[in-house]
């Protein structure tokens, strides 16, 4: 605005046609002139208001700018009678859709090249179907049990396009799909503990915890979490599995189910993306408004802009100022006191040894600081993938693709993460035991 007024007075405000030179008698002049001149501009709020003889400021107005952001990009849009409806739910498949426009880059089911982790298709998502594209675009197997299940006798997925989407399988889906900064190891426990509507039992031994995931968690045929399961009933929460770790924090590691649903709440509430309320209540069966959804992917958006990620997602513009304020995430710190998941740079190989079956996923924290490279190895009679999390981008690592070598360029950590691969779970006699190896240079 400042710059638009000092043109106006250079061009304007010459004598003889000379451009007249701004003195400091002069800048008072022009800031009341831009604070008038700007009454006259309605403000991104004001335009979303105007649009829509629905969307009211008083009580929207923290979507306001998503909402603009979004329709006038396409990815959502109004109704011809002039309204938005932005308290109305929005199911599966209009989400994935809205995803699928707003990230244009991210296709993991088509760019997938192991045929394992491929999808062929959906047993409810017909070609026909008005988002086979976008559905069969977006969602691979690492998607099983969050955003689609089976049916007993059949082979194909259900994705359920039409099912209202919750607030849960929407911060889990968000979680999986885009590359935030997790918690340091012990920290997202502490997020869970503060939520109110999130249950959760803390247990003080491995083997006292294992007891209590006998309480339905868990088919008793396949061993396979509930989620993996098509389910007519209303949706159920169970417990998340905590235990208190020797250095007095807490890992939800040792039971797959709470893993992913603890990863993905506190990931979502302490980057800003989702977040509980005042009282604690994140209200995890709630249906996802439609001004919901616009702010959490448009809240993504400018969290993958500050990082530096967006590039990689979307091609849309990014030189014009995007609605919202851009939300980071801190760096995850390395707990103290737990030398199991953490390398002392001094020795150069380090080799951890997991029973991923019996005591759940691996993870660890390197400290890489003064090497150039970290190389990862893993040995397992079954096949497990590695999560790769540094410099606040997360990566896949299938074990087919292992050993692989990562240039480290200054960074000073490196986050590591095993994961199972899922449909082997349904193979009873499969010897989860991995060996991670972790070499740095």
């Amino acid at each position: 605005m400042f710059q638009i007024f000092t043109s106006f007075f250079i061009i304007y405000g010459s004598k003889g046609g000379c451009p007249m030179t701004i003195t400091k008698k002069l800048v008072p002049v022009i800031i009341a002139c831009c604070l008038l001149f700007s009454l006259f501009l309605p403000s991104v709020q004001a335009q979303a208001a105007a649009k829509f003889s629905d969307v009211d400021p008083q009580r929207y107005g923290w979507a306001m700018d998503a909402i603009s952001f979004m329709t006038d990009r396409g990815i959502l849009n109004g109704y011809p009678d002039n309204t938005f409806k932005p308290g109305n739910s929005l199911t599966k498949a209009e989400f994935t859709a809205m995803l699928y426009r707003l990230f244009d880059k991210y296709r993991p089911n088509m760019q997938e090249e192991d045929a394992d982790l491929r999808l062929a298709g959906y047993a409810d998502v017909p070609e026909t179907h008005w988002a086979h594209k976008e559905i069969t675009a977006i969602y691979d197997y690492y998607f099983g049990g969050i955003a689609f299940a089976f049916k007993e006798g059949v082979e194909e997925p259900f994705f359920q396009p039409e099912k209202k989407l919750t607030r849960l399988e929407l911060a889990q889906i968000m979680y999986m799909a885009i590359p935030f900064a997790d918690d340091a190891p012990g920290a997202s426990c502490q997020v869970i503990m503060g939520m109110t509507d999130i249950p959760y039992e803390l247990f003080s031994s491995y083997e006292e915890a294992d007891e209590y995931r006998f309480d339905g968690r868990y088919s008793e045929d396949t061993g396979i979490s509930v989620d993996y399961y098509v389910s007519e009933g209303a949706p159920v929460l169970y417990p998340l599995v905590l235990v208190k770790e020797s250095d007095g924090s807490c890992s939800s590691s040792f039971d797959d189910y709470s893993s992913i649903i603890e990863s993905a709440v506190a990931s979502m509430h302490t980057s800003g993306i989702m977040t509980a309320d005042d009282s604690g209540y994140f209200r995890p069966h709630a249906p996802v408004s439609r001004a919901e959804a616009v702010t959490i992917l448009n809240r993504t958006y400018n969290y993958l802009k500050a990082n530096r990620n967006l590039q990689q997602y979307s091609s849309l513009e990014t030189s014009s100022a995007a609605a919202g304020t851009p939300v980071t995430n801190p760096q995850p710190e390395p707990p103290a006191g737990k030398p199991s998941s953490t390398v002392n740079p001094a020795g150069n190989v380090k080799t951890f040894t997991r029973d991923l079956a019996v005591e759940g996923e691996l993870e660890t924290m390197i400290d890489t600081e003064g090497y150039r490279s970290i190389t990862v190895s893993i040995e397992a009679k079954e096949k497990v993938d590695v999560i790769v999390q540094l410099g606040g981008k997360k990566s896949f690592i299938r074990h087919e693709e292992l050993p692989q070598t990562i240039a480290l360029n200054g960074i000073k950590q490196v986050s590591l993460e095993t994961q199972k691969r899922v449909f082997d779970l349904l193979n009873r006699d499969a010897d989860y035991t991995a060996v991670l190896t972790v070499e740095l240079k």
